[in-house]
C-alpha cells in the first residue's frame, strides 16, 4: 500500500520486516527487489543510498528470491533481468546465468528466449560473431521480433 502511494522508503522498512519475520519468504524478498527498482529515483533522493548500494541491494534482493524457490522460474528470470538494470552490469556473470537457467527450463521457447537473453549479453560485451552464433539457434515463430531486435544491434558483417 505504502509503496503505490507513493512512500517507498517508508514500505521498505515493512517488507524489510515481513523478511525478518520469515526470513525464508522468496516472495518478501522479490518485493523487496521489484521496489528498489521501481522506486529507484525516490530512493536515490534519499542521502542513504548510493546508486552503487541501491544496485546491490537489488540485486541480492532477486538472487535470494530465486534461491529460496529454486523451482520458480519466474524469480529466476527476474533475478536474470535485475542485470540490465544495474549501472555497472557484470556481464559476464549475466551470461552464465542465463546459460544455467536454459538448462533449467523445460520448453524449446524458454530455451530459446534464455538463448535471447544470452545474445543480448554478449552484444553488450562486443562479442558479436558469439552472438551471432547463439541467434542462429532461434527458431520459435513467436521470438522472431525479439531476435530481429537483436540482430539490428550487431554491426554489418564485411562481405568475403
Amino acid at each position: 500500500y505504502l509503496a503505490e502511494e507513493g512512500k517507498p522508503i517508508e514500505a521498505l522498512n515493512y517488507y524489510l520486516a515481513a523478511v525478518k519475520l520469515a526470513p525464508k519468504e522468496p516472495l518478501y524478498h522479490y518485493q523487496i527487489g521489484t521496489l528498489l527498482t521501481e522506486a529507484r529515483d525516490e530512493f536515490l533522493k534519499n542521502s542513504a543510498w548510493t546508486r552503487a548500494v541501491l544496485d546491490q541491494s537489488m540485486q541480492d534482493a532477486f538472487e535470494q528470491a530465486s534461491a529460496l524457490a529454486p523451482g520458480n522460474i519466474a524469480y529466476a528470470y527476474r533475478f536474470g533481468e535485475s542485470f540490465y538494470d544495474l549501472e555497472r552490469p557484470e556481464w559476464s556473470a549475466a551470461l552464465e546465468w542465463w546459460r544455467v537457467l536454459e538448462e533449467k527450463v523445460a520448453t524449446p521457447i524458454e530455451k530459446e528466449t534464455m538463448r535471447l537473453h544470452q545474445a543480448n549479453v554478449l552484444i553488450h560485451q562486443a562479442k558479436f560473431a558469439e552472438a551471432r552464433a547463439v541467434l542462429v539457434t532461434v527458431k520459435e515463430v513467436t521470438l522472431q521480433t525479439q531476435k530481429k531486435k537483436l540482430v539490428a544491434q550487431l554491426p554489418v558483417e564485411n562481405a568475403k
